[in-house]
């Protein structure tokens, strides 16, 4: 009995570390972003059941087995407790060194795969407003698997898929039916995506137990990608013009901190000119000759002038400091 009551803990503890420890960290381009639901800045800790959303600026989440996720603005990505990542909305690059990549939108558990040759998977994942989801690979490829199983999509390089939000479940097989095997089979759809000649976006050949499957899968496949890459465009455009803000936001910063440098070195020259009228005065004085009343006079309103130039400098300075910041703080997202 004591020595089961020993091991209970021990078991536990294992536990009780894996629960506590962060799947990675977040690098945020703003201050819109929030982490399950708290405005956070860079360097945050991202833990299991935590939500990711962005604002216009997007984010970077860094996990800890050499995988990101660079996350669009506007969108929202959720870490599973055991670690999963799911996309919600909006647009994600995820990106894995010799790693798999496993992730969940929508309907569909998706496996991203690092190219043979680079060791290196690079995907944008879009899921739209309506639960379909984009994949579009620039290195590597990601299949997608419906939860339901019945069906099977791989997207690869310059081939994207869209993926509907859902797979509705297979008909039921007529009664007494049976297969060449002697048992019932279940339709399963499976698409591979293929080079064809003129066909930039790619053609997906889709098996199904049809006789007019192979008409039907172009047809049906040349739709989806099409539809597949208006969405990569909604979704780019959507980025850049985030990008446009951010940068008419910073030139108008810009114009600002010139407009300071300007008045910073219109002071300087002020200063100048009390400094050449000082050094004449310390010279005189240097030199063991007394200052006249008109040269003691000069000098109060030298020390004046200073001081009031001193208080503009500060204030300036100021300014600098505060449009500074501004630009630091305001980051141009990536599309």
């Amino acid at each position: 009995m004591k020595a089961s009551k020993c091991i209970l803990p021990m078991l536990l503890v294992p536990c009780l570390i894996a629960a506590t420890m962060p799947a990675g960290s977040l690098t945020t381009f703003g201050e819109a972003t929030a982490l399950s639901g708290i405005p956070v800045k860079s360097g945050a800790a991202v833990f299991p059941g935590d939500s990711i959303k962005t604002g216009a600026g997007g984010a970077l989440f860094t996990l800890s087995d050499s995988k990101s996720i660079q996350i669009g603005p506007n969108s929202e990505v959720r870490v599973g407790k055991d670690s999963s990542v799911e996309i919600v909305s909006g647009m994600s690059r995820v990106q894995s060194k010799t790693q798999t990549f496993a992730m969940l939108a929508s309907d569909w558990k998706l496996q991203g795969q690092p190219d043979s040759k680079t060791g290196v998977l690079t995907a944008d994942v879009v899921r739209q407003a309506d639960g379909k989801v984009s994949l579009n690979v620039a290195s590597g490829q990601v299949s997608a698997r419906s939860n339901r199983g019945n069906v099977v999509m791989v997207a690869q390089v310059g081939r994207p898929l869209l993926l509907p939000a859902s797979i509705p479940m297979p008909d039921p097989p007529p009664q007494g039916g049976s297969s060449a095997s002697g048992g019932v089979s279940k339709p399963v759809i499976v698409a591979a995506i293929l080079g064809a000649a003129g066909l930039g976006a790619g053609i997906a050949a889709i098996a199904t137990q049809d006789d007019n499957s192979d008409l039907k899968s172009q047809v049906t496949s040349l739709a989806t990608q099409n539809a597949a890459l208006t969405t990569q465009i909604n979704a780019l455009r959507t980025s850049l013009n985030a990008v446009a803000a951010a940068a008419q936001q910073i030139k108008g910063l810009t114009d600002q901190l010139n407009t300071a440098l300007a008045n910073l070195t219109n002071l300087s020259n002020q200063l100048d000119v009390i400094q050449r009228q000082i050094n004449t005065l310390v010279a005189k004085v240097a030199s063991g000759q007394s200052l006249t009343a008109a040269e003691q006079a000069s000098l109060a309103s030298l020390q004046a002038q200073q001081a009031a130039l001193a208080a503009q400098i500060t204030t300036a300075s100021n300014t600098v400091n505060t449009i500074i910041t501004s630009i630091k703080n305001t980051v141009v997202p990536t599309p």
